[in-house]
């Protein structure tokens, strides 16, 4: 008797998982489990996960355990428990257990790993969230390119096969004695549901976006849209919590290229998620360097930090329209584009002289499509102490607004009077 347990880490999805086909055949018993996010306090002064991002994820875990129930299987889920512990009530109801588990380079999620390495198990990693694996890169990683473009230029020139598997039809039981929650427990929150976490609904959007919109054939001229909904993709939004995979969306990419034809903006599409896989590439190449203030080449940077300025700043109300409008949604929703990001980390960094770490934290707390590396790849690049090739960027936001909200409608609809603004923190 052999059992998997599957320790579900921000992969909330049962496409493009390859070792769960193996699993009816080679284990008779498996375990599908999900342990929180732990809660800290960033060294500004707030918790690391916000409503937004712990609404997402509950959605996102449901969806999961929907799709496993219909499959015979369900979700185990640790409330306020850490893998050491976990894994230690579960191992006497699992007979050969072999534990499967998506590999994350960042700091927390690595000390995760280490817990388990005195349990009497086997551990398998997988990586399941990028699109070349380390052995069909063009070049070692120690080689990797410290700028996007010959990043770009190296990779697509390799030119590998993306093979993304589709979702298994069946699946491994519970083991004996193992009891689940009828329905994982529900949160209480303020939060406005504006995107809903789960694989299905990722899948949904990709297909509206690509197959029943076309909208992907005018992505490059809409892309730095601040307003509609189909300005961009909002595929991030899956992606970061492993709803999606970036291989499948690839895929889609490339059927709809062969149906209807490429064009410019299904290339700038793929283009963008290859920015991802740079950031991903760079994280895991240089590890925490991402998150200090020097960044990857000990490069001097403000470690001004002003609790007055930074309230005005998060609570968009520094007197710049565009940065204000940014912050607001961000607040409201859990998302701003990117251009509307790229805009309000200029301001705090360029025009507040504030430390860029502050609004990489918060953004952190907010985002529903945060990912450590992208996030911290671009608060980088934009502060000069990342891959930005011209030592940082500084955005004109007057400037920068006539261009991307020629008539003023998302600042509009934004700046609305609030009738109050707490502090979030």
């Amino acid at each position: 008797m052999k059992t998997a347990i599957w320790w579900v880490r921000e992969d909330f999805r049962l496409t493009d998982q390859p070792f769960l086909h193996q699993l009816s055949s080679e284990f008779d018993f498996l375990i599908p489990i999900v342990l929180d996010l732990p809660i800290k306090n960033s060294k500004f002064g707030f918790s690391t996960i916000g409503e937004h991002r712990l609404r997402f994820r509950e959605e996102s875990i449901q969806a999961l355990e929907r799709s496993l129930k219909h499959l015979g299987s369900g979700v185990k889920w640790f409330e306020h428990s850490n893998i050491d512990l976990a894994l230690r009530t579960l191992l006497p109801f699992c007979p050969n257990p072999v534990l499967f588990y998506r590999d994350i380079p960042s700091t927390y999620e690595q000390k995760e790993v280490k817990q388990i390495a005195s349990l009497p198990l086997k551990a398998v990693s997988y990586c399941d969230n990028l699109l070349w694996t380390e052995d069909q890169l063009p070049f070692s990683l120690d080689k990797l390119p410290l700028h996007f473009t010959p990043f770009r230029h190296k990779v697509e020139s390799a030119n590998p096969s993306v093979f993304c598997s589709q979702a298994p039809t069946t699946l491994p039981p519970l083991p004996p004695g193992i009891i689940l929650q009828d329905a994982l427990p529900h949160r209480e929150s303020n939060s406005q549901p504006h995107f809903r976490g789960g694989e299905p609904e990722g899948i949904q959007r990709v297909n509206y976006y690509l197959w029943e919109s076309h909208a992907i054939r005018t992505y490059k001229e809409t892309r730095n849209g601040l307003a509609l909904p189909n300005d961009s993709s909002r595929f991030s939004i899956w992606l970061s919590s492993g709803c999606l995979s970036v291989r499948w969306i690839w895929t889609e990419i490339v059927r709809y290229e062969s149906e209807y034809g490429s064009n410019d903006s299904t290339y700038w599409l793929k283009f963008e998620l290859l920015w991802r896989e740079f950031f991903k590439w760079t994280e895991r190449r240089y590890g925490n360097r991402i998150f200090q203030l020097s960044g990857l080449g000990n490069k001097s940077a403000s470690d001004c930090f002003s609790p007055e300025i930074f309230q005005s700043w998060i609570n968009g109300t520094t007197g710049d329209e565009l940065t204000d409008a940014v912050m607001r949604e961000l607040r409201a929703t859990g998302y701003t584009s990117n251009r509307g990001r790229q805009n309000a980390a200029s301001y705090l960094i360029h025009d507040l002289g504030q430390d860029w770490r502050s609004g990489a934290a918060w953004f952190e707390r907010q985002l529903i499509d945060y990912d450590p590396a992208s996030n911290y790849g671009n608060w980088g690049y934009i502060a000069g102490v990342g891959t930005d090739p011209r030592g940082g960027r500084k955005f004109n936001t007057i400037q920068q607004a006539s261009n991307y909200d020629p008539d003023g409608a998302f600042r509009s609809f934004w700046l609305k009077p609030m009738d109050s603004v707490d502090s979030g923190t």
